[in-house]
């Protein structure tokens, strides 16, 4: 996987309190990746500077809760022209919108795992989306695999022009893997 650092501004304000351990996440074999279509040709990316708060147990799901905040600037597609343009303002405007974050506090057995309807925010506008995932505990070492489409449109992302779905595809395909550890579980 592509490095990844953690961001550096603080995590949002938690409406949950949770007295589950935190995960103390290994971002360096952790990454939050998206996958969109450009002129009908697939491409993909990954955001290089992210950080997470998550206290989760399968075993006590009431008291899980999440929180991720992303650097949008640190978006990489490897094309330096395509990179600069999704920081724009037609974009994810990142003059005005440097973080996207998601706020997960309520979860649920899924038949793929674990399902929560996360809050996410990108671009000012924030909506509730479901996210599933796995997980896979082998002794402290946990394994979160999840993904998620998204509706660009819906957060606003390529306006003018770029709100044409020929020329970029409407849904983005984010996949989350995290590897950390927790010391009890």
């Amino acid at each position: 996987p592509i490095p990844t650092t953690p961001a550096t501004s603080p995590i949002p304000n938690a409406t949950k309190i949770s007295d589950l351990p935190l995960w103390d996440i290994d971002y360096a074999q952790s990454a939050i990746r998206f996958e969109g279509t450009q002129a009908g040709a697939g491409f993909a990316g990954v955001w290089e500077s992210w950080r997470a708060e998550i206290q989760f147990d399968p075993d006590n799901l009431a008291a899980s809760r999440a929180r991720v905040v992303v650097d949008i600037h640190s978006a990489n597609t490897a094309d330096g022209e395509r990179d600069r343009t999704l920081k724009d303002s037609t974009w994810f405007d990142v003059a005005q919108f440097p973080e996207a974050t998601l706020i997960a506090e309520e979860f649920s057995l899924h038949s793929d795992g674990y399902q929560t309807h996360a809050l996410l925010t990108m671009k000012g506008t924030t909506l509730t989306i479901p996210f599933v995932f796995q997980i896979t505990q082998a002794q402290d070492q946990l394994r979160l695999d999840g993904q998620v489409d998204l509706d660009r449109l819906a957060f606003q992302l390529g306006t003018g022009d770029w709100s044409d779905t020929t020329w970029v595809g409407q849904t983005v395909n984010v996949s989350v893997v995290v590897n950390a550890t927790v010391k009890t579980f």
